[in-house]
């Protein structure tokens, strides 16, 4: 073990021994056909009990749901009256607002890269990838596909957009990737008709579901594809735990099996999995959007990051930035911090650094909640140069895992 990951788990070793942690609450949109409208629902992992926060709309279902940048509250993305989508805000209580009105049906959604400037991303029947800004709705059109894209993910490792393409048979769907110039570029085909896409950042690969042979994928950057799981259920969503690298799978649409949601395992196993009333259009796990950036990181500039930890009002955190998310950081508990320990700006800002990385150990408020700052440098060589923080937080003797986020330095006001 190198001295800067030990100097980690010194600090985590201060707040005592660690305990085992179960999977992340399960949220998932329904998709059904029956006049109901689907809708959101919540799913207790251990025993599959499901209830519902929201209902889905009278000319459509939730095709899509991610945690809101609060991570408090959800995105989904819906069909409304006409074939316009629906952009929404829902809360626990299963309060639904609408936020940004697009043509078409908004089939896959994605938030919380820091390079979109608090804005989520959604894709459109019609082949567009739009900008959404949360706060104000404003949508902004980056560029048409030629194709459906059914799911969308942040590569965190380079900041860059994965769109997956549905594809018709025999040759199948692909994976492209979209900077935030809106490039395209091919990294993988012949994929089977795709459904879902999620990026796994312990491995550094994309993970996908397909339709016409269910299952789910493995895509490697250089598009080496491998087969991790089977199902007799047509998997419509996939959400990887980013602390672990399991995979949240839902799905059931037009299959012979039932309607499911389980965890696999990094390799494939099945976890835990049970059977749900509805379709699984999309899931997530509740709090995945721990880590967050406000505004934009430009430099020369203060770059605020907002840690918000659902459920741990009082616990301590830490925090460290690195140049790299792997080869990370295993706690005693199983859990990785997607952070590369043997960066020299690891230990250079474990805890904070004056004048540099500010408000890295701390306790959270009554919330659950704390703010942290990064005084970017403002030299034009560091433009683009990707960068990564992350935190860990240790609460009733629990040492947890807690998000990554990856950022690019950008240039301008």
């Amino acid at each position: 073990m190198s001295t800067r990951s030990h100097g980690w788990m010194l600090v985590l070793a201060l707040a005592g021994a660690a305990s085992g942690q179960g999977a992340r609450d399960w949220i998932l949109s329904e998709f059904t056909t029956t006049g109901d409208f689907g809708g959101l629902a919540y799913v207790v992992p251990s025993t599959g009990m499901t209830s519902p926060i929201a209902v889905g709309r009278p000319a459509g279902s939730f095709n899509a749901v991610t945690m809101h940048p609060d991570n408090r509250s959800f995105l989904v993305a819906y069909v409304n009256t006409g074939s316009v989508g629906q952009l929404a805000h829902v809360t626990t209580q299963g309060v639904v607002t609408s936020m940004a009105a697009i043509p078409n049906s908004l089939n896959a959604l994605a938030a919380g890269d820091g390079g979109f400037n608090g804005s989520c991303l959604v894709t459109t029947s019609a082949g567009l990838v739009c900008s959404v800004n949360v706060t104000t709705g404003a949508t902004t059109t980056l560029r048409s596909v030629p194709s459906l894209v059914n799911g969308l993910t942040f590569d965190q490792d380079s900041g860059d957009v994965i769109l997956a393409i549905f594809g018709n048979l025999p040759t199948g769907g692909s994976l492209l990737r979209m900077n935030r110039a809106g490039t395209l570029t091919t990294f993988a085909t012949g994929l089977g008709r795709l459904t879902g896409v999620d990026y796994d950042p312990t491995s550094g690969s994309c993970v996908v579901t397909r339709f016409d042979a269910p299952g789910v994928l493995r895509v490697q950057g250089n598009g080496i594809v491998a087969t991790v799981s089977s199902f007799s259920t047509v998997p419509n969503a996939v959400k990887v735990v980013a602390e672990t690298g399991e995979m949240l799978v839902g799905g059931g649409f037009a299959a012979p099996g039932p309607n499911e949601i389980g965890l696999l395992s990094p390799s494939g196993a099945v976890i835990r999995s049970h059977t749900v009333p509805k379709s699984c259009s999309g899931v997530t796990t509740y709090g995945a959007l721990d880590l967050t950036g406000i505004g934009r990181p430009l430099g020369g500039n203060p770059y605020v990051l907002r840690l918000s930890y659902p459920g741990a009002a009082g616990a301590t955190y830490v925090m460290a930035l690195s140049t790299g998310m792997r080869p990370g950081i295993r706690l005693p508990n199983g859990e990785i911090v997607n952070l590369d320990p043997t960066s020299p700006l690891f230990a250079l800002t474990l805890g904070g650094r004056p004048g540099l990385a500010e408000g890295f150990v701390g306790v959270l408020d009554g919330n659950g909640e704390a703010q942290a700052t990064i005084h970017l440098p403002g030299d034009m060589v560091l433009a683009g140069q990707r960068f990564f923080a992350g935190s860990v937080r240790v609460h009733k003797s629990q040492v947890q895992a807690g998000g990554v986020h990856g950022f690019s330095i950008q240039l301008g006001r």
